[in-house]
């Protein structure tokens, strides 16, 4: 069964950018989000990384947000690598049509423009998303604990062809070094649902590591 996200699909955005340059990344050995299959995974529950309920609050290192009522823990399959998205959540793990997914360790400098933009590449340069992703304005955000915070919000077309909005939140804390990231997206996602999550995310990197 396609699916709107796998979470097969874990981006490590070192390899895709610091190896080839923020011009030009080479695309990812992973397929297209839109065009995997279905597969039976197990759990992970990294140390210092502790997964929530499938709704209501959730925290993954040093960040909190809240799951949408409904939604389920994606499970992941095998130790994940550094810098990767490391817990995702999907309102079916069936048929996703929304998802949500954290990045507890952006590979960057603390800087939360440099970072979303490092993050924003991967969806305009590469097919990891799909092949027409791109990326569609960011601006400064309001994250409580953060020393500074981006949004960027992005689009794609699924593989049913329907349109998927999202947005990727990067939080930063540059005296502990910590940089960390948030991503909501689906179809029929709208400003007011982004904005309602967006609140929702609180920023703690004295739990980082």
């Amino acid at each position: 069964m396609k699916r709107l996200l796998p979470w097969t699909t874990l981006l490590v955005t070192a390899g895709l950018l610091t190896a080839c340059g923020e011009d030009e990344p080479s695309a990812t050995a992973d397929e297209p989000p839109a065009q995997q299959d279905n597969q039976d995974n197990s759990e992970q529950d990294e140390a210092g990384q502790t997964a929530g309920s499938e709704q209501g609050l959730a925290q993954e290192g040093p960040l909190s947000f809240e799951v949408p009522e409904g939604w389920q823990q994606e499970p992941v399959e095998g130790e994940l690598p550094e810098h990767a998205w490391t817990v995702g959540y999907a309102d079916s793990l069936e048929d996703a049509t929304s998802y949500l997914r954290a990045m507890p360790d952006v590979d960057s400098v603390p800087d939360a423009s440099t970072a979303v933009n490092t993050l924003i590449s991967v969806c305009r340069f590469t097919d990891v998303y799909a092949d027409d992703c791109r990326g569609t304005g960011q601006e400064a955000a309001e994250i409580p604990g953060a020393e500074a915070a981006v949004q960027a919000d992005f689009t794609y077309t699924s593989a049913n062809d329907e349109p998927v909005i999202g947005r990727i939140w990067v939080a930063v804390d540059s005296s502990n070094d910590v940089v960390s990231a948030v991503e909501y997206a689906g179809v029929g996602v709208d400003e007011a649902e982004l904005e309602a999550f967006g609140e929702s995310i609180e920023f703690h990197p004295d739990q980082a590591g």
